[in-house]
């Protein structure tokens, strides 16, 4: 596997892997972190959900 190959399984694969399923996850560990009242990682998981939500907004081109 080169680095072509690589890129077209990221552009292939990430979609799905960081859209449905990684919002829900993402989601699931916030309102844990909200109900135990953990600050710091409210704060990284709204990081990683706003990162993926404007990835699936505007594509790939956002996380370069």
């Amino acid at each position: 596997m080169d680095h072509a190959d690589f890129m077209i399984a990221l552009r292939t694969d990430l979609g799905p892997v960081l859209g449905d399923v990684g919002l829900w996850s993402l989601n699931t560990l916030l309102q844990d972190a909200k109900d135990t009242g953990d600050k710091d990682a409210k704060r990284k998981l709204t990081a990683a959900i706003d990162i993926i939500e404007n990835y699936l907004e505007h594509g790939l081109e956002v996380l370069s």
